[in-house]
């Protein structure tokens, strides 16, 4: 069965399933973040974002949600869709993704990459690159990430030191 899901008032950027199947996140040029049952009925709008939201992701053990926007801003959330993003932190993120473990949150920007230490939601590591990062990805085993930049090089080390460009 297919369910259509509508409450965005704009395009859809990105989709996050829960891995037990429960529930959905939905990021939209119009701003919000948006939780869903697996039955389609709403759950929560997110709207701390005040541009286009172009990511979401969900934990391996469903959790922590994260979302990150076109203004400059990443949001880290419970899976009530409250935010507990600490304050003191400025966060920027296009895409993002956590570790398998759930321990880590990578988002990137325009110029590069940040990896965030999730339980305390500090910044463990900040990678500049000349140009858009536009993918990324962190290995099942949380070991080194890859990410792609139109500038096709990956000046820093990852996870562990390992780390892998992919180019334009």
């Amino acid at each position: 069965m297919i369910r259509v899901l509508s409450g965005h008032s704009n395009a859809v950027r990105a989709v996050a399933i829960s891995p037990d199947d429960t529930w959905i996140a939905t990021a939209s040029s119009d701003g919000t973040a948006r939780l869903w049952n697996s039955d389609g009925t709403p759950c929560a709008t997110l709207t701390d974002h005040t541009k286009t939201v172009y990511g979401v992701a969900i934990s391996s053990d469903g959790t922590w949600l994260a979302t990150a926007g076109h203004d400059g801003t990443a949001r880290l959330w419970n899976s009530n869709g409250i935010d507990v993003t600490d304050s003191t932190l400025s966060y920027s993120g296009i895409r993002c993704v956590f570790s398998a473990d759930c321990q880590h949150l990578l988002l990137t920007a325009k110029h590069g990459y940040s990896l965030i230490s999730v339980p305390n939601q500090k910044n463990i590591e900040l990678v500049s690159h000349t140009e858009w990062v536009n993918a990324l990805a962190i290995s099942p085993d949380g070991t080194w990430l890859a990410t792609g930049s139109d500038d096709g090089t990956t000046p820093g080390s990852g996870l562990s030191g390992r780390g892998l460009a992919l180019s334009a």
